[in-house]
């Protein structure tokens, strides 16, 4: 199909002030046209296709240069000037620029138009004229919208009916290339969306290399008639420079184009191109029907664009859409539903929601469907939808009915991740024993989170206020809490931490902490809220630090451990008194130490000692090596020395502290340090677990026996070699794949691997380190097997609960005995004289509930109903057996709960009892053994102190003071018997120790 061809002109007006519309209405009516074939315009467009004929009012504020590059750019078009005014020489320079007649304003009138008009149609004589009826030309236009309404609604998508509609264009206007463009959601850009040509090579390249997917306002073609808001022609567009694809347009020697807006309400809605390699002959007629397409397709295509913004919508949104019937048939779905419940979309649409539920949430949820139909609110629920796999994914709902559709619109998320964050949130908090609770201020309301009842074991029907929740604390706790309370409501403080004694249910006492905030409003406290965490651990830590700093101190003095201090600002030192005596120097008067420092220091360690300290300060060094210094006397001592440097908030070291020890025993018996050090070594050695140290080049650098022993190489033939080629049974293993697969990591590699070659279960633990691996192998081939083993005896209970001589059972909540293994059963009938047996009521007055038969019965039915009412009971008894000895036992009673469908409630007891008897004499012997050492370390520090005092004052009268003969022997007699009294005291220590240890 083709457009008829109609000769006829088109005119284009630009910028014609002078002239009335009278004027223009009576030319055309002497031309015998109507004034659908002029353009109107304010100024002639720099790159538009020329009209037949251009009438242009050029008065003083357009320029000559202006004037001539339009011409020159219109050589086909025939310019008519209107000038108020022309001198000759202007005259001129217009006919030579192109010009085709220039009229003054005085000299036009419709003759003088006319006749020029004639003039140019007789020089411009259309080529290949068709005369074709005007009923000819409606009839072609209803086949081709006709056509075109068809080849649309064949289509379902909105990209496949818009090609269609471009498709029908193209081949009824017989151009080379069609483009469909639209605006995108926010009207800031078109966005070529669809594409045709014809079989021409020339049209098949320009679509091939054209890049161009949007532009903007004002920006090309597409941009201009956007801009313009009516129809854009530019012929010889490969000769201009604004239109975007000159270079396709080049290589593919098109040179006309027109661009067709479309407009909906007056909004653009998006832009049709029309592009061929020639002008087209029949361009009025051309003009005048896309002007009526464009009217007739506005409307069509706003309508599919509304369709294809909500149908993508409703792809890309990430929730779950779905819409259903009132008894649950899926109608409709997004593609979010299909891939978050596993099944796809035509799996799901016509089948019940139901069938892809959880069997526990059918019933909930036909139930929320009849209370949907109800409510005037969307209706909002959570249930697990299964996939294919089994897994399940939970679900939150927003359901609402409409009565008209008679249908159920949901939207749906999946908190899968969300459940599991909240539950690992609530095991976080049991695990460190954290509670919330926050208070309203106006209304006195006070909520507990679940974890508070559980720490203070209060039933979950505990109602909290303010009143009954200090009932839970310390008087003293109490008064500190209620002064905190005051202080919060009036503003003075705004946060609060307290650390203070809590009052369980059962009247224990546990040290928590309390933190929170207040919250206020127009100066007014309206909330507050706060942690409550069970920090009796912590706290039982602290005092235990405190208790060991104060025995630390205790040992820093009575090991003779001296600490100094150097102010790096002023550089004062500080000694304390032990740094004094180890130095043997009294302080000094003017209290400078630099000298005794270097006095004692011996010369040749005093350069390294200097750097030493030098270095701590400069380079953060924590040690100081042994070095020796010399005493008054000339005898020469060993000490050694640790360093720590002290920095300010920013950064600067301000002091460093130092400790020295003396280390001359240590440094004479080196042998003796030696010696422990090969042991040590050979403790290595021996280690049962195999060790393997390989360099980055997987070259084996140590290799211990247990290693010789599970992979049968030994040390001499394995070390230097590669592990990889030499242990055949790694080779290519998993632990080979990670550990080359882990190269550049840091990662720690833990596997247990089946090596075929050993026949052997090996668990592997590889450490990365800078130039290497070190790797420990456990031979886990046993454990495997009693794993497996164990796995195929999973089902038998009998076997399991009778492995041990603790005793076990359970009872129901109508105090059913449910399970009980034999070492149960033969106490109870020992002890009691009865025979229980499964299924049989354990608890009542006819039965005695213990081993022994003067115990409470109230007592053993209260712990328990208090089991079955949610809490733990521990008991412990004490009996006597066949041999009149008396056992104890502890008991253990723990509520059994069911989660099945929601329902939280307690069904039963477990109970575990214990025979401690062994361990409570154990602790006994340690007490026993305990007040022993305590004699042992009182007669250590008294009776060895005093014959030690004694050798040493003895000591110094021989070595530092003159004495006669007489009085020397008389000192070394008396010196021979203070060693004699201390050797006597060590020799009783001796025996104490001893007998300590055979007692254990």
């Amino acid at each position: 199909m083709s457009i008829p061809t109609i000769s006829s002109l088109f005119f284009l007006v630009a910028n014609f002030r002078v002239p009335q519309q009278d004027f223009f209405t009576s030319f055309f009516k002497e031309m015998g046209m109507d004034m659908s074939h002029c353009d109107f315009r304010k100024e002639v467009p720099t790159h538009a296709l020329s009209p037949h004929i251009i009438i242009w009012y050029v008065d003083e504020s357009i320029k000559d240069k202006e004037i001539k590059k339009v011409l020159v750019r219109h050589p086909e078009s025939a310019f008519i000037l209107i000038c108020k005014k022309v001198t000759s020489e202007e005259l001129a320079r217009y006919y030579a620029w192109g010009a085709f007649e220039v009229f003054t304003t005085e000299e036009l009138n419709v003759s003088n138009l006319t006749k020029a008009v004639a003039r140019y149609r007789f020089r411009k004589t259309p080529k290949n004229p068709r005369a074709v009826s005007k009923e000819a030309l409606l009839l072609e236009e209803r086949n081709f919208y006709l056509k075109m309404n068809t080849a649309m609604n064949d289509q379902n998508s909105f990209k496949s009916r818009y090609d269609a509609v471009i498709k029908t264009l193209l081949e009824y206007t017989q151009f080379d290339i069609a483009e469909g463009w639209i605006s995108s959601i926010d009207y800031k850009k078109l966005i070529l969306e669809v594409t045709h040509h014809n079989e021409k090579p020339n049209s098949k390249l320009f679509a091939r290399i054209n890049k161009l997917k949007s532009t903007t306002v004002g920006k090309g073609l597409s941009g201009l008639a956007w801009e313009t808001g009516s129809i854009e022609i530019w012929d010889t567009i490969a000769n201009c420079k604004n239109f975007l694809r000159i270079y396709e347009a080049k290589r593919a020697r098109i040179q006309f184009a027109i661009a067709v807006p479309i407009f909906h309400k007056g909004r653009i809605q998006g832009v049709v191109h029309l592009l061929r390699e020639t002008t087209p002959e029949n361009l009025s007629y051309l003009r005048n029907f896309l002007r009526d397409f464009s009217e007739r397709f506005g409307g069509a295509l706003h309508r599919l664009k509304q369709e294809h913004e909500t149908s993508s919508y409703l792809t890309l949104v990430p929730d779950m859409l779905c819409i259903f019937s009132e008894k649950g048939i899926i109608q409709k779905l997004n593609p979010a539903f299909a891939t978050v419940s596993g099944h796809s979309m035509l799996q799901l649409t016509g089948k019940p929601l139901q069938n892809f539920l959880h069997p526990e949430d059918i019933k909930p949820f036909q139930k929320a469907l009849r209370s949907v139909k109800r409510a005037s609110q969307p209706v909002v629920l959570q249930n697990r939808l299964v996939r294919p796999d089994g897994d399940q994914v939970h679900i939150s709902w927003s359901i609402a009915y409409d009565p008209h559709q008679g249908a159920n619109y949901a939207i749906a998320k999946n908190v899968t991740r969300e459940q599991e964050l909240e539950q690992f949130l609530k095991e976080s908090n049991r695990l460190i024993g954290m509670a919330h609770w926050h208070m309203d201020i106006a209304t006195g309301t006070v909520h507990w989170s679940p974890e508070l009842y559980d720490i203070l074991g209060v039933p979950e029907d505990f109602e909290p206020t303010l009143e009954n929740s200090l009932a839970f604390y310390t008087p003293e706790g109490q008064e500190t809490i209620q002064r905190e309370l005051e202080l919060l409501l009036t503003g003075s403080k705004t946060q609060y931490d307290l650390t203070l004694q809590a009052i369980t249910r059962d009247k224990g006492l546990l040290w928590i902490r309390l933190a929170g905030q207040a919250i206020y409003h127009k100066g007014n406290c309206i909330k507050l809220y706060g942690i409550f965490q069970n920090v009796q651990e912590q706290h039982t830590a602290t005092q235990n630090t405190l208790a060991y700093h104060h025995r630390y101190k205790l040992a820093i003095e009575a090991a003779s451990i001296g600490v100094w201090e150097l102010d790096l600002i002023t550089g004062d030192i500080f000694w304390d008194e032990q740094t004094y005596t180890l130095f043997h120097y009294q302080p000094p008067k003017d209290g400078t130490l630099w000298g005794a420092w270097k006095e004692r220091v011996h010369p040749e360690d005093y350069p390294r000692v200097t750097t030493e300290v030098r270095n701590a300060i400069t380079q953060g060094r924590k040690h100081i090596d042994s070095f020796r210094i010399v005493l008054p006397d000339g005898s020469q001592r060993w000490l050694k020395g640790r360093l720590d440097l002290i920095k300010n908030k920013e950064g600067v070291a301000v002091k460093l502290i130092g400790v020295v020890y003396d280390v001359t025993r240590e440094i004479t018996q080196k042998e003796a340090i030696v010696e422990a050090a090969e042991s040590r070594e050979a403790i290595l050695t021996n280690i049962t677990d195999g060790f393997f140290a390989i360099n980055s080049n997987g070259k084996v650098t140590y290799w211990n026996p247990a290693a010789t022993q599970i992979f049968g190489i030994s040390e001499s033939d394995i070390v230097g070699t590669s592990l990889w080629e030499q242990v055949a049974s790694l080779k290519n293993s998993s632990l080979q794949e990670r550990m080359l697969a882990n190269e550049s990591s840091s990662e720690v590699i833990f596997l247990e691997e089946y090596l075929s070659v050993l026949d052997r279960w090996l668990q592997f633990s590889a450490y990365p380190g800078p130039t290497g691996w070190s790797v420990f192998v456990k031979d886990r081939s046993e454990h495997m097997q009693q794993e497996q083993e164990l796995g195929r005896m999973k089902h038998l209970k009998h076997h399991l609960i009778n492995s041990t001589d603790d005793l076990i059972w359970a009872i129901d909540s109508d105090f059913k005995l449910l399970v009980a293994n034999e070492a149960y059963l033969s106490a109870m009938k020992e002890y009691t004289g009865q025979i229980y047996r499964i299924g049989e009521i354990v608890a009542s007055k006819k039965k005695t509930l213990w081993l022994t038969r003067d115990t409470s019965k109230k007592d053993w039915i209260s712990a328990y109903e208090n089991a079955l009412a949610g809490e733990n009971e521990e008991i412990t008894y004490t009996i006597s057996n066949k041999t009149g000895l008396e056992e104890h036992y502890q008991v253990a009673l723990h509520p059994i709960r069911t989660e099945v469908g929601g329902d939280n409630r307690t069904i039963g007891v477990a109970a575990f009892a214990r025979n401690i008897t062994q361990r409570l004499n154990h602790t006994t012997l340690l007490a026993q053994q305990n007040k022993q050492l305590k004699d042992i370390a009182w007669k250590q520090s008294h009776e060895v102190r005093a014959p030690l005092a004694n050798i040493m004052g003895i000591t110094d009268l021989l070595l530092n003071y003159e004495k006669d003969p007489q009085e020397s022997l008389r000192l070394m007699n008396h010196l021979q018997e203070e060693a004699m009294q201390l050797d006597s005291v060590l020799s009783d220590i001796v025996t104490k120790l001893y007998q300590t240890e055979n007692a254990s």
